[in-house]
């Protein structure tokens, strides 16, 4: 898997935090509308926020991830399986 970072031009600028405590993907707090992220689904990751991707089995395809704090995988005993 490749990753890009965009800092400025690339969408928007990208106000640069220090990491927050961990919060995990399967967690309705974790997100901004307290709704997980569904099939189709543009994700953003914030600057400052510390994701742990904590999903068992198959993920949703979603559209975009854009990741502008951290994003970890969290199986260590599974096989990610993630669609984009």
């Amino acid at each position: 898997m490749t990753g890009i970072r965009c800092v400025g031009g690339c969408n928007k600028a990208v106000e640069k935090k220090e990491l927050g405590d961990p919060v995990f993907w399967s967690k309705t707090a974790s997100w901004p509308d307290k709704k997980l992220p569904v099939e189709g689904a543009s994700v953003e990751i914030a600057s400052g926020v510390n994701m742990f991707y904590d999903l068992p089995g198959k993920s949703p395809k979603f559209k975009l991830i854009v990741i502008n704090g951290a994003l970890t995988f969290n199986q260590p005993e599974k096989e990610l399986d993630l669609h984009l």
